[in-house]
């Protein structure tokens, strides 16, 4: 259904204004990158085992916490602004047809069926919309302006909402 798709404008001859952004921020975040825009993210929870001191750790010590790439990324660099208080968790449509970039020859394959324009090295993400819901990059991979693991979602029917996640279920 076409109804949630959103059009993605993504223009990287476009010179941000970099006093819109605190000084703070690193100069990566104020320049364009090769991302859909306008999209609704996502980053797949996981969960991690923690405990009060690892050599230590009985049955009883040992925590199970929620947490995600992203939330991860925030806090490893010092983004803790992008990050809320509570927390969705979805279910993804089987039905859901999503382009998983896990290696540079896929996001070639990106670039090369999905061309902005011939003399760029941009992903016209206007043309990917048409033909997916989504766009999953893959843990460990990095592409220009995705910083950790994460997908831009262009099709929000594909997505279920589950519940909302507080500080005590996921590690905000």
């Amino acid at each position: 259904m076409l109804s949630s798709r959103k059009v993605i404008k993504n223009d990287p001859t476009i010179h941000f204004i970099s006093e819109r952004l605190s000084k703070n921020f690193p100069i990566w975040l104020r320049v364009p990158s090769d991302k859909p825009e306008n999209t609704f993210w996502t980053s797949t929870l996981k969960k991690e085992t923690a405990t009060e001191e690892e050599e230590t750790a009985t049955e009883e010590t040992k925590t199970e916490k929620n947490t995600t790439a992203w939330i991860e990324w925030c806090r490893n660099n010092g983004m803790h602004v992008f990050l809320g208080k509570t927390a969705a968790q979805f279910q993804v449509s089987e039905t859901a047809n999503i382009f998983h970039i896990d290696s540079y020859e896929k996001y070639e394959h990106l670039l090369k069926e999905y061309p902005r324009s011939e003399n760029d090295d941009f992903i016209d993400w206007e043309r990917v919309v048409i033909d997916f819901d989504a766009v999953h990059c893959a843990q460990g991979f990095d592409l220009p302006g995705w910083s950790c693991e994460s997908t831009a979602w262009f099709n929000r029917d594909k997505l279920v909402f589950l519940k909302s996640l507080n500080s005590q279920e996921i590690d905000l």
